[in-house]
């Protein structure tokens, strides 16, 4: 498809996609509304963010699961990015209010006003707008594009670290014409002028900007290490699929305060008593990544799904699904795409749909992790093989040629020629936890100190690296026998990585 490798128009492209997704139609209504949540209650909504969640943009993401395919290894996880952002912005209500408070009962100078108030809620109703089908699993397909917008509008903007695809989507459409015009049109009327939050500075809190250093701290309710993206979507993945994983959030709120640094910037930190909620808040985040966002049968769905939105991408132009560019993704939901009624663009699309919508999963015939590897050349070279595994893993084209590799290699030692859908990959992304190891505790005296001088938190990641973290191929039952040999012969001739009998055996015991 020219118009994939050429991103050189998206702009305009995303123009007429916001247009199609936000009409500039009065909202049907101008009145507050109580919604109730499962995890937080029945929280009150302002006009104006009843009047962005009726829209398509944002009603989009009800029909976007939070995780993917995980609903079809824990049937209850079946939450919405929705759901989710709804959350969020409950949450950030009440973190800023709590700051509020907690800062005019120690009198201290803070300059809250109530226009930051509607700024952060706002931010955690619209931070997943750039959302698109199946979440990170789209997203896996979306990071070139991401660095080319990213290179369009580093110049313009001071971000703290680099934006995932979904959040510089979500700013490019706060920042189009059209959506400017539907703010000036039906949401800017309903504030008092001195109220009224500006759209480029809730894009900015969502893509990781920093404000001006007396605001700093509105950023990092958005994103930062206690930001409230991670309190909610934690608690709720935890919580919809059942396992009994959580953290005391009320402590949490009691003791998070910001902090005015001597330079005048205004940080997030946390007291010294709040040291036991951080640590849980963490743990948390480990436990879920083991129990549910590195579940091997998830991650095997993930890989039916990934496979199936890149034949879309090659072949999109057919079909009633048309996908012509990376942001058309934006056009459709996980509704549509499973869809039997909508035509796929290809039979090989239809194929890889039945079989989710079957539950036809390929099974594990090769598990990998770094304690298998057997120490050929010194650990130097080991662990820079296996970085390269992982990183060619991540990307389309480096899948697409490990795969090649095992199934020539498949022919060589059985003379059985085999389907390209036969073979799965996913080697997933580790857990990062240097933001946390960073994150601020103020002690009594003052004094800032990082979360990782109260734990060691980079020992639980190289913890969770040796013992915990796999890598899998994947393969369809009539031919794990030959794919788990032809992939131990790859990975010594391509990677000069020697994997003992565990990495085969784990898999068939388990699988």
């Amino acid at each position: 498809m020219s118009d994939i490798a050429d991103n050189g128009g998206y702009r305009g492209r995303l123009e007429k996609i916001v247009e199609s997704l936000l009409p500039l139609t009065p909202p049907t209504t101008k009145r507050s509304k109580v919604i109730h949540d499962a995890l937080w209650g029945s929280r009150l909504f302002y006009p104006w963010e009843v009047a962005l969640l009726d829209t398509p943009l944002l009603q989009r993401l009800r029909q976007i699961s939070q995780l993917g395919t995980a609903f079809l290894t824990y049937p209850s996880a079946v939450h919405n990015r929705f759901s989710h952002s709804l959350g969020v912005a409950i949450l950030a209500g009440r973190l800023i209010t709590r700051l509020k408070e907690k800062a005019e009962i120690d009198r201290q100078e803070t300059l809250i006003t109530q226009r930051d108030v509607y700024t952060v809620r706002l931010a955690g109703i619209l931070h997943d707008i750039g959302h698109c089908f199946f979440s990170h699993c789209s997203e896996a397909l979306l990071y070139d594009f991401r660095d080319q917008c990213y290179e369009d509008t580093r110049t313009k903007e001071n971000f703290i670290k680099k934006p995932k695809p979904h959040e510089i989507i979500g700013y490019l459409i706060l920042n189009t014409n059209h959506f400017r015009t539907y703010w000036e049109k039906f949401i800017a009327p309903q504030f008092a002028a001195e109220h009224c939050p500006d759209p480029h500075e809730i894009s900015q809190l969502i893509i990781g900007v920093k404000p001006s250093n007396d605001k700093r701290f509105l950023q990092e309710i958005i994103a930062g290490p206690y930001d409230v993206d991670k309190l909610e979507y934690l608690y709720r993945d935890a919580k919809m699929a059942g396992l009994s994983i959580s953290y005391d959030i009320e402590r949490f709120f009691y003791k998070i305060k910001i902090s005015n640094r001597d330079d005048g910037t205004r940080r997030l930190v946390m007291e010294e008593g709040g040291v036991r909620a951080v640590e849980q808040l963490i743990f948390s985040k480990m436990m879920l990544f083991s129990f549910v966002y590195h579940h091997q049968k998830i991650l095997a769905s993930d890989a039916v799904i990934i496979n199936m939105l890149e034949e879309l991408l090659l072949n999109g132009g057919n079909g009633h699904i048309k996908v012509e560019h990376y942001l058309d993704f934006l056009n459709y939901t996980d509704y549509d795409i499973l869809s039997t009624a909508a035509e796929g663009p290809s039979d090989r699309f239809k194929l890889l749909r039945d079989r989710i919508l079957t539950r036809d999963l390929p099974k594990r015939c090769f598990s990998m992790n770094r304690e298998f590897i057997k120490d050929i050349g010194g650990d130097e070279i080991v662990g820079k093989a296996w970085v390269k595994l992982q990183k060619d893993a991540l990307t389309s084209e480096g899948r697409r040629k490990l795969r090649e590799r095992i199934i020539n290699k498949i022919f060589e030692i059985s003379s059985k020629k085999i389907s390209e859908d036969k073979i799965f990959i996913n080697i997933p992304k580790l857990p990062k936890l240097e933001e946390s190891i960073k994150a601020p505790i103020e002690m009594a005296n003052g004094e800032i100190k990082g979360m990782g001088d109260f734990q060691q938190i980079e020992g639980w990641q190289k913890t969770y690296d040796k013992k915990k973290f796999r890598g899998y191929f994947f393969g369809d039952e009539d031919v794990r026998g030959e794919a788990s040999s032809a992939i131990q012969v790859v990975l010594q001739e391509d990677y000069n990585l020697v994997f003992d009998e565990r990495a085969i055996t784990e898999a068939k015991i388990h699988s």
